[in-house]
């Protein structure tokens, strides 16, 4: 995370300082210190019988913490409180939450960092995003000798500091990845990153066929089969290996867990990404058309590049 760039979440610009001419007061927020915590690695281990050391299982990350700290600034001490105010409503779990239920309020706290990699990122930066949740409301100190007292227009200074979790420990990037596909195909899957992303896959079947059948996704080690049941009507089956590989049919604008459609063909069966790129293979079986009265123009795979 680059402190000399924007940082922003839910909308709430936590990193930008406007300067005022003349008088050069300050006002906004910035960002002091930002710490993305200790992942750690969660995994099995027992003392091994009869013998040295320790069994072992895989293992995979935990959560990620991230701590931010900075200061309020404002251009008299009412402006300051009143983008305090903002802040504490910015950063509030409960307010998250309400914002994005079916993502349980864990939203994108979006940052840049440089990079020489300008081959794969020609700019010289990459575009991240982490997907978090406040621990808490914002934590704040008011000290007279940041403003919080005196003459009420000399403006003043408020320092507040705020921990958010991420249930997914990846750093991604914002911008997404779709690859659309209308039938039997193959491809491949880019990630420029150096961690394994997570790839959602969205089915829209149009309405008057009654088209059934099964479509097979063979993504790097993964392979799964997802049966498209027959109806006249429009549906759209929703796959989603980052929310943990679960599969949705909306139908009538109902939404539905249908996770009967769905048969794993290898242990590897979230399908992910990993670094380099992935090949991918779609196959169908049944009475779909490629447009009109089957699988819809619209139908893609999606995924966002991850780092460590």
């Amino acid at each position: 995370m680059d402190l000399d760039q924007p940082i922003s979440y839910r909308g709430y610009a936590l990193n930008t300082v406007e300067i005022q001419s003349g008088d050069g007061k300050r006002r906004g927020c910035l960002v002091e210190e930002a710490d993305f915590g200790t992942v750690m690695g969660v995994g099995y281990t027992e003392k091994r019988a009869q013998g040295d050391g320790n069994d072992a299982s895989d293992v995979y990350l935990s959560a990620r913490q991230v701590h931010l700290r900075g200061f309020i600034y404002g251009e008299t001490r009412a402006d300051a409180f009143d983008r305090l105010q903002d802040l504490v409503s910015a950063l509030s779990p409960t307010g998250a939450y309400a914002a994005s239920p079916s993502q349980k309020g864990y939203l994108p706290l979006t940052f840049d960092t440089p990079t020489q990699n300008f081959e794969d990122f020609g700019t010289g930066w990459r575009q991240l995003q982490v997907f978090a949740r406040p621990r808490a409301q914002p934590a704040f100190r008011i000290r007279r000798d940041t403003g919080a007292g005196g003459n009420h227009l000399k403006g003043g200074a408020i320092e507040w500091s705020a921990d958010l979790e991420c249930k997914d420990p990846r750093i991604y990037l914002r911008a997404p990845v779709w690859t659309y596909f209308n039938g039997s195909e193959s491809g491949r899957l880019p990630n420029r990153g150096d961690y394994p992303a997570p790839v959602d896959i969205l089915i829209d079947i149009a309405a008057g066929a009654a088209a059934s059948g099964s479509i097979r996704f063979q993504i790097g080690l993964a392979d799964l089969t997802i049966t498209v049941p027959s109806s006249a009507n429009h549906r759209i089956l929703r796959y989603s290996a980052s929310l943990g590989g679960i599969l949705t049919l909306e139908e009538n604008a109902v939404e539905a867990l249908r996770m009967d459609l769905l048969t794993l063909d290898s242990n590897a069966n979230r399908p992910l990404v990993r670094p380099g790129g992935d090949d991918y293979i779609i196959g169908k079986a049944g009475s779909f058309v490629i447009t009109g009265n089957g699988i819809d123009t619209g139908s893609r795979l999606m995924h966002n590049e991850a780092f460590a």
